[in-house]
């Protein structure tokens, strides 16, 4: 897809999000959060910050982020980011 589309395509974001949900689903958070990250990098890129499909894939990227571990959360984010982290789960 990425070879017909470029990889810049909202299309080739959609596919990373749903791999990136596959790998949430099965625990791999590791696997999941640079498929993320690229996603929401692309969709900002192209269709930015407050198109539908960014705020989608934004969210789901929250939402293993809240998956994870206290001490790990309050490692790497801000006190605000890891309460709002904590309101999702």
């Amino acid at each position: 897809m990425e070879k017909q589309l470029g990889e810049n395509h909202p299309d080739v974001a959609t596919s990373l999000n749903n791999l990136a949900g596959l790998y949430y689903a099965q625990g791999k958070y590791a696997e999941a959060e640079p498929l993320y990250q690229r996603a929401i990098a692309i969709l900002l890129a192209t269709l930015g910050e407050n198109h539908p499909n960014t705020q989608t894939v934004m969210m789901n990227y929250y939402l293993m982020l809240s998956q994870l571990p206290d001490d790990e959360l309050n490692q790497r984010f801000d006190p605000e980011t890891v309460e709002m982290l904590h309101n999702l789960r």
